[in-house]
């Protein structure tokens, strides 16, 4: 029951973000388990960031974001 609750919410903060991504730049690229990492544009403008963070926090969620050329340079932001 309750990882069928965590997939659902995991399922719907998704589609937001993705219908938050409509028209940008920014792209998801990679979903696991408790994490979405995004190839971020950078022409999309801080704002995006922000709104990414309250699909989070709107559902009790923490945030942790980081940024990197690549997967394996992630560091905090």
């Amino acid at each position: 029951m309750l990882q069928n609750y965590e997939t659902s919410l995991n399922a719907t903060i998704l589609r937001k973000i993705i219908e938050l991504l409509k028209g940008k730049q920014t792209k998801p690229i990679l979903y696991v388990y408790d994490s979405i990492l995004l190839d971020y544009a950078e022409s999309d403008g801080d704002e995006l960031l922000n709104d990414i963070h309250n699909i989070f926090t709107q559902q009790g969620l923490t945030v942790k974001i980081q940024h990197g050329i690549n997967y394996n340079s992630l560091r905090p932001l």
